[in-house]
């Protein structure tokens, strides 16, 4: 209320943003979207594309969330070309990471594997710790998907060990589900 009484543009696209990431996580989709949109609008008046690529690679996680993967793709690919233009690299590793995401969920393993590579690629050089233990257990999934069983695991040891060293629970989480994954087609 603040910022729009103040007509603080990057107060009020930062606010409805948070706001959308409140209702995303208390799944309501409608309002979510209601203020990643409304974010997206107020960045898009005020020329901020770092904001803009934000609310528009948000939505795309509501979209897929809903499991509605076109629509994914369209807002993280919309996304991406803002922060390639911006030069804004962590938010570029994040969408080439979430096309790769929803790749792997239409079985498109090829194209997954070329986007977790970039955002490999992107990470390493920002030296991102967690991005780039989440991407190595991505590529473990990829390896893991081809059948090439010892890469997988080689994958994802780093990718938890990198987590484990760092202390990202989720990273963690996701790194072990993994390795129980190829030891059980082992």
């Amino acid at each position: 209320k603040l910022s729009e009484k103040n007509n603080d543009i990057t107060g009020m696209a930062s606010a409805y943003n948070n706001i959308g990431a409140l209702f995303k996580d208390i799944q309501d989709t409608a309002m979510a979207k209601f203020y990643y949109n409304k974010s997206y609008e107020t960045s898009l008046k005020g020329g901020l594309v770092q904001s803009m690529a934000t609310a528009i690679l948000n939505i795309g996680q509501v979209m897929n969330d809903a499991k509605n993967y076109p629509a994914a793709l369209a807002n993280f690919r919309k996304s991406l070309a803002l922060t390639i233009k911006a030069n804004e690299k962590q938010l570029t590793a994040s969408n080439y990471g979430n096309i790769g995401n929803v790749y792997l969920k239409l079985n498109m393993v090829d194209s997954a594997e070329v986007y977790y590579n970039l955002a490999y690629n992107t990470y390493k050089e920002l030296n991102a710790a967690e991005g780039l233990a989440n991407s190595i257990r991505n590529i473990a999934t990829i390896e893991l998907k081809k059948g090439n069983l010892n890469k997988a695991e080689e994958f994802a040891n780093e990718g938890f060990e990198m987590a484990t060293r760092y202390n990202f629970p989720s990273s963690i989480y996701t790194s072990a589900y993994v390795l129980s994954q190829v030891y059980k087609a082992k």
